[in-house]
Parts: C-alpha cells; structure tokens; sequence
C-alpha cells in the first residue's frame, strides 16, 4: 500500500507545477522619477550650463537670448529601468538630440508601464523687459540699446536691442561697443583709488597745484592763487573743487584745444567760485585733472595705466578711448545718432578720456562692476577701505552718462542685483531718456521671482594681475 502512495504524490506535485498555472515571479519596478535634466554647454552650441530645477510635473530652465533651441542634447538621469521619451520619441541622455523650440514634455516609463510626466519650460527672453525697451527705442527714437544684469555678482541676463546702424540695418550685437560718456568716472574713480593703495607717497587729500604738490607748476602761470593751492585730489574726486561750469564747461570749449591748454586756461583764468571742499558742483573738467594725475603718478598714459591696472584685473579687455568722427570709429562700435544740433561727431571725445572717452559693451561695465562693488564672490581690485572713502561704499550708487548720441547708466542698485545699460542717441535734456532706462530695468528686477543661476561671464578664464 505504501509503495502506491508515494508515486500519486510525485503525480500531484508535477501536475501542480504545469505550465498551466500562474507562475509567482520577480515584481516589475513602478519607479518613474525624473531625477536630473540638464544641457551642458560641452554638448551643446550653448554659452552656459543650464541644470533644470525639476518639481513634480515640470522642469525649468534658463537659456541665454537668442539660443538655438532645435536641436538641443539633453543631458538627464531616470529612475532605474525606467526609459525616457520627449514629445513621443525615446531619448538617451547625452546623446539623443531635441527640438525644443515649440516646448516639450518628457514622460518617464516605468518598467511595470506605468508613467509621469513633466513639461519642459525654457526661459531664454524677458518679455515685460523687452517691451519696456521697445517701448523707449520708440518714444525717445533711439535706434539701439544694449543691456547687462547682474545678480549675486552673476552675469545673468544680456540682450541686446535694434540697430548700430540705421542707414545699412546693422543689428546692435552683445559685442557692439557704445560711448560710455560719464560712466568713465567710476573708472577714474578706482584708478585714484588703486594707487592711493598701491604708492606709500600719495594720498586722497594730496594738493594738487603748486610747490610740492602732484603736478607742482606744469600748467598756467606760477604762482597760483591760494585758493587753487588748496585743492586737493579729493576735492576734484567728490565734485568741490571750487570751479563750476559757468560760463561754460571748458570740456566742451574749441574741439582743436588739447588737454594741457584747456588746464592752462583754467588755472590762469577761471577764479574759482567757491572754497575748495565746501560746494558740490559737477565738473567734467575735474576728472580730466584727474587724468593727468594718474599720469603723473604712474609714469603712464592714462588709458594704458587703465588698461593695465584696473580693467585687465578686472577681466575687461575690450574698453579703449573713442575717436570723434566716423573715420575714427572703433571696431565693433555702434553709430550714434543726435538730436539735437550739435552731431555725435563734432565733439573731441578722446580730449575727454578720463571724464567721459570710453567705449564699452554693457557686459564690461557689469563686469567692472563686480570687481568694485564690495561683494564677496568676486575679488575687488580695491580694498573695501578705499571703496567707503567715496560713493563706492553707499548700498545704492548709480552714475549715468550722456553726450549727443549716448546715454548710459551702471547702476550698483544693491548687495544683489546691478546692471548696465547704454543706448545711442539721448533726448534734451538727457534725463528723461535716462529714467526711462532706469525704470525699465528696475522695474524688471523689482518684480521677477525667477533668476538664471549660471554665469555668463566664463570666471574659468586667467584675469590678467596689476602690473604695479
């Protein structure tokens, strides 16, 4: 009996192990997690890296103006044994291109078949921003403006906007160079400061006229009077200098004068209206004695001791003095349009070198602004000392700049955020094209929520170090 028995359970325990039956197997994964998207500038004709903030149905991301968003290779990381598809089309990251110009949604498959979705949303342009400066090329009929934002010392926004050139519609580029005018004080301004650092022999409140002081008696007619004796460098940095530009600002006088025939005259011949150090009064011509100081201090022209101390340290290699006629254009410069009777190009600019002769991109003057603004991400070229001995040092400071064709601001509008922006043309008088700017950009920054986190300034690049 015993015998019978044992093979019928050999029978039952085949039967039950048939093909027949549901097999109890291996669980298929439901993970579907985007975990990672991103496009990497190495694998892509893009000027950042732009890692995807990714929540749980989308992912933004920031690209500069003007990308090129079809045919773009996605970089991103999925859950294990999940697969990916874009718009219907399996990807594999880094290798997989997509045209995202039209937006996109990613779906993540799990291996069990279920799925998430999340829609892809790239932020290349401003759009309120955009049409506020629409908006000014229009009203105020300047043909191009040209735009640097910084934030936490990040460039993080640039764009360009119009025309350089109405006559041949050529468009105003991120590399376009404008007439900064008097936006080229804060850069005299560091260079004073620099070497008030950098000589053990001269200070801020050095005189500058007469016997012992820095340029002693090489222009005018010694002796001078005792009111000129008393000007210091400090006096001509803050504006109170004692001269005002009444009759007329001498910077604006016979465009064949040369520089140390406009100083003869002043010092022989202009009495100065007020006690030097007691009245703030605007002075171009202050910041071209400016100029000379820093000549004579550094055994240098004034435009290469800039150069070479105080731009170059700063990653700026694309700023020089302008020319004053169109034959004297600059490589890359914009074309200035006036209106007003006097033309862009019957002024001596280059005359003007350290009050108002520079020409730059806004990205540099965003780039300057880092180096002065006593943030801590980015080296300053002057001690946070030296920066508090002038407007360097107040929370907010801005400096804007004008001429017939020109209108320019840089703008340290707080521990945040700074910006440049500059135009070619400016209304009469000039500050209503001016706050124009300003609001346009303020208001952009006051109101948006959302920032690029990269940088469009490459700080991977060697900075050239001061050659004193």
């Amino acid at each position: 009996m015993k015998k019978i028995i044992i093979p019928l359970l050999l029978i039952v325990l085949v039967l039950g192990c048939s093909e027949d039956e549901p097999q109890i197997g291996v669980l298929l994964s439901d993970e579907k997690e985007l975990l990672e998207f991103k496009f990497l500038k190495s694998a892509n004709q893009i000027e950042v890296n732009s890692i995807g903030e990714i929540d749980n149905t989308g992912v933004l991301l920031f690209l500069p103006p003007g990308s090129d968003l079809t045919n773009l290779k996605p970089e991103f990381v999925i859950s294990s044994k999940a697969k990916a598809t874009v718009n219907g089309q399996e990807i594999i990251s880094g290798q997989s291109t997509v045209d995202f110009q039209n937006g996109a949604l990613i779906k993540v498959t799990a291996e069990d078949g279920s799925d998430k979705i999340w829609d892809i949303n790239i932020i290349m342009d401003f759009p309120a921003l955009d049409a506020a400066i629409a908006s000014l090329m229009t009203q105020y009929e300047t043909p191009g403006f040209q735009l640097a934002i910084l934030k936490d010392e990040k460039l993080v926004y640039r764009k360009s906007y119009g025309e350089s050139n109405v006559e041949t519609g050529e468009k105003v580029t991120n590399s376009s160079r404008f007439r900064v005018a008097s936006v080229s004080k804060p850069i005299t301004q560091a260079a004073i400061l620099k070497l008030a650092e950098d000589l053990s022999d001269f200070s801020l409140d050095d005189k500058v006229f007469g016997p012992g002081s820095i340029l002693g008696n090489q222009y005018g007619t010694a002796p001078y009077t005792a009111d000129k004796l008393d000007i210091s460098v400090r006096h001509l940095m803050d504006h109170e200098s004692g001269w005002t530009n009444t009759p007329n600002d001498p910077m604006f006088s016979d465009i064949n004068l040369s520089q140390t025939q406009i100083i003869d005259d002043m010092v022989d011949n202009r009495a100065l209206t007020t006690t030097p150090g007691s009245t703030y009064s605007y002075s171009n011509f202050g910041y071209s004695l400016l100029g000379r100081i820093i000549e004579e201090l550094s055994g240098m022209t004034y435009e290469n001791y800039i150069n070479q101390n105080i731009l170059a340290p700063s990653g700026v290699y694309n700023m020089e003095i302008a020319g004053n006629t169109i034959a004297e254009r600059k490589s890359d410069e914009v074309y200035y349009y006036s209106q007003e009777s006097t033309s862009a190009y019957d002024m001596n600019v280059r005359r003007m070198d350290a009050h108002g002769g520079w020409i730059a991109n806004a990205t540099d003057l965003a780039e300057f602004l880092t180096h002065i603004d006593r943030n801590s991400v980015v080296a300053d070229i002057i001690t946070t000392s030296s920066s508090n001995e002038t407007y360097f040092g107040f929370f907010n400071w801005l400096h804007t700049g004008s001429l017939p064709g020109t209108a320019s601001i840089l703008n340290r509008l707080n521990d945040s955020f700074g910006y440049a922006i500059i135009g070619n043309s400016r209304t009469r008088p000039s500050d209503t094209i001016l706050d124009g700017m300003q609001l346009a950009v303020e208001t952009e920054i006051n109101t948006r929520t959302l920032w690029p986190s990269y940088d469009l300034i490459d700080r991977s690049l060697p900075i050239s170090s001061s050659n004193n």
